[in-house]
């Protein structure tokens, strides 16, 4: 999933770039507890990357993410 997202998705790498899809993508592979999708999930969040801006959500994948870290 969260390959789908960076590499195809958000980089155009095989297909078309898609901010939208990554986003999609992120979401699952941060649901699933993979900590670069809940880091990349935050930032689009924080840029309006495929989204609006919403500092809410961005705050609450950074914090999930640097949990996980501690873990």
């Amino acid at each position: 999933m969260y390959h789908l997202a960076n590499e195809c998705y958000n980089n155009g790498k095989g297909t078309e770039k898609n901010l939208e899809k990554a986003l999609y993508w992120y979401q699952k592979a941060a649901e699933s507890g993979y900590t670069d999708a809940m880091f990349n999930l935050a930032v689009c969040y924080i840029k309006g990357k495929g989204t609006e801006v919403n500092l809410e959500k961005a705050n609450y994948w950074y914090q999930k993410a640097a949990m996980q870290c501690l873990i």
